[in-house]
């Protein structure tokens, strides 16, 4: 936003400078090379303007230029930043104390594109033509904006509807704002202040609202400017909402809160204590951790959590004893991993591990598993733990062969394998049906699971209880 600031103050100032060689009836679109030389020298990017200049000296100073590009062209013929119009109010007073005060800045259908060929990869150098301190904006408004994010390898992520109104005590801050923006439709607003440059860095505060999902984020840390030694960012991060967990219209909300401490650096994003939360209750579920995500053409993040126990069955706000059934327990919880729609694969691992877990009136202890998500959404990749009839429970996904997935697309897959010395025991805690009477019989299970549209297939069953041994399909 700093940069933004800047090649737009630049361009305002610069601009007027030019003007102000020359009375007010002159036909300045006679001098549209001045224009474009004093801004692309201000700016360091060569410029165009395409459209009609025009200038106002009295009552006061303003001008308006059109079809503004700037930036060189890259192969499609695209510029770095381009303006449908732009249109500035100068304090006639702050002129004479060689300051520029803009009063009112507009600029209509505004696009900026970041990335090797957009605005990021141009230098900008704000104290070359124009002293950065001496520029006050007291409103900037934008409408109709479009920012454009190139990603190498991948779609541009296209930010749009973007509209905005910035006011800055010096190009140099601090300064803040508030405005909206879209992404695929969805509307979002948001709020920002920077401080004042110093030592190579800026800070910042925002907060980006999604009214729809019902969630905001709030950022708070210092950038560094280009050409720094130090991260690109650092700061924290913090995620906070009420969102529709399963199906965005029926779901039910459930307060959720993730926050982290966060370093960007060479495309690196390091997560530092993460903490996750989900529920209403006095004591939510809640997991710590730390990760990282590596951004890039394959963007791929690999995190780590855990906590030490949680307890499912204790009374809820209503003081009722919630004892919920394993096998209901995942239903539920298979119903709330999205659909795998047509969007871009979110490459990920997520480690997870917990303690101890109270569910089902019973205890499970040393529950671990691995999450990888990818084009077809997450699956379990390994799971295990101790459960209840001393009973433990493996299950391990084997890597895909060539272009298929050996144990198919679904959530749950692969070579799940069971010893239990009280086989009874464990089936009535897992479906939630009371068993009095234990065995003493040992069994041990194996299995291939493959995910199927709403459950899965067992093949290769192998079961040996005692004397007695089982094989099959299912």
């Amino acid at each position: 936003m700093r940069e933004f600031l800047t090649v737009i103050g630049i361009l305002i100032c610069t601009v007027l400078l030019a003007a102000m060689v020359g009375p007010h009836f002159v036909n300045w679109g006679q001098y549209r090379a001045v224009f474009e030389q004093k801004i692309s020298v201000a700016t360091g990017m060569p410029v165009v303007v395409d459209g009609p200049i025009s200038l106002t000296l009295l009552p006061t100073p303003s001008i308006q230029l059109e079809q503004v590009r700037i930036g060189a062209p890259d192969v499609q013929g695209f510029r770095a930043i381009e303006v449908d119009r732009l249109a500035v109010t100068l304090a006639a007073t702050a002129l004479i104390k060689s300051e520029f005060q803009i009063t009112d800045a507009i600029l209509d259908g505004l696009i900026l594109r970041v990335g090797p060929n957009g605005i990021a990869s141009q230098p900008l150098h704000p104290g070359d033509q124009i002293a950065a301190d001496s520029v006050i904006i007291d409103k900037l408004l934008v409408r109709d904006g479009t920012l454009v994010l190139d990603r190498p390898g991948r779609v541009a992520l296209t930010v749009a509807n973007i509209s905005a109104e910035i006011e800055a005590r010096s190009l140099l801050g601090p300064a803040k704002g508030n405005g909206s923006f879209a992404i695929d439709a969805v509307s979002r607003t948001f709020r920002f202040a920077f401080g004042r440059v110093e030592n190579g860095k800026i800070r910042l505060k925002a907060l980006v609202e999604d009214l729809q999902l019902a969630m905001r984020l709030d950022v708070d840390g210092a950038f560094a400017l280009p050409g720094s030694a130090d991260a690109d960012f650092e700061g924290t991060l913090l995620a906070t909402g009420n969102p529709r967990l399963g199906d965005p219209l029926k779901g039910q909300q459930t307060p959720v809160k993730a926050g982290a401490k966060v370093k960007l650096q060479n495309n690196l994003l390091e997560l530092g204590d993460i903490s996750l939360s989900a529920g209403a209750d006095a004591q939510p579920f809640a997991l710590q951790g730390e990760g990282t995500v590596r951004l890039g053409s394959k963007p791929r993040f690999d995190i780590s959590l855990s906590a030490r126990s949680f307890d499912f069955d204790r009374p809820g706000p209503d003081g009722k004893v919630r004892q919920l059934s394993p096998a209901d327990g995942l239903r539920q919880l298979a119903a709330l991993v999205p659909e795998a729609r047509n969007q871009e694969p979110i490459d990920g691992k997520i480690d997870l591990a917990i303690g101890g877990i109270i569910l089902g009136g019973q205890t499970v202890i040393g529950a671990s598993g691995v999450l990888e998500f990818g084009a077809k959404g997450p699956r379990v990749v390994a799971f295990e733990g101790e459960f209840p009839g001393q009973t433990r429970v493996k299950l391990e996904r084997p890597e895909p062969v060539g272009n298929e997935p050996a144990s198919g697309d679904g959530l749950l897959g692969g070579r799940i394998e069971i010893e239990s010395r009280d086989p009874g025991r464990f089936h009535g805690w897992f479906n939630g049906v009371p068993y009095l009477v234990t065995s003493s019989a040992f069994l041990r299970a194996k299995a291939d699971l493959l995910s199927l549209p709403g459950g899965v297939r067992l093949e290769g069953v192998e079961i040996s209880r005692g004397d007695t041994k089982l094989f099959g399909n299912g």
